[in-house]
């Protein structure tokens, strides 16, 4: 459920980013991905719902190993594409002339989800104990 979620955002975040350009627009899908969580995650804890803040926490953080492997198929391309022809990233890090640096990226994407999630845990637990 929560892939199909990340799915519609994504290719929704492609039209709306598009109106800035072309890079953009592309880069706008995993953007978009990324904005809806991190933005219920501060809205919950500007409201002081700090344990459904580390909730949306975790799917910000789960979000990273997709994009992870994403990246990293940039230029093997063997992925299967759902909004179009064009691989994301593979245009993207053409574009910034990193291409070559696919998995190493791709690698340290996962790795910032992995500290994110564990992150998103450790203070769900906490928080999940508080009694305020």
């Amino acid at each position: 459920m929560i892939d199909g979620a990340n799915l519609l955002f994504h290719e929704a975040g492609h039209v709306i980013f598009q109106i800035l350009g072309e890079f953009m627009g592309m880069l706008g899908g995993t953007l978009m991905q990324l904005l809806i969580p991190a933005g219920l995650a501060i809205a919950f804890f500007v409201q002081e719902k700090k344990y459904s803040a580390s909730v949306m926490l975790f799917w910000y953080g789960e979000n990273f190993f997709s994009m992870s492997t994403y990246v990293k198929d940039a230029q093997t391309q063997a992925l299967p594409l759902v909004g179009g022809e064009i691989h994301d990233w593979n245009y993207l890090l053409g574009k910034l002339h990193w291409l070559q640096y696919d998995q190493w990226i791709g690698s340290a994407i996962w790795l910032f989800g992995f500290l994110v999630v564990i992150t998103s845990m450790v203070s769900g637990v906490y928080f999940s104990r508080r009694s305020d």
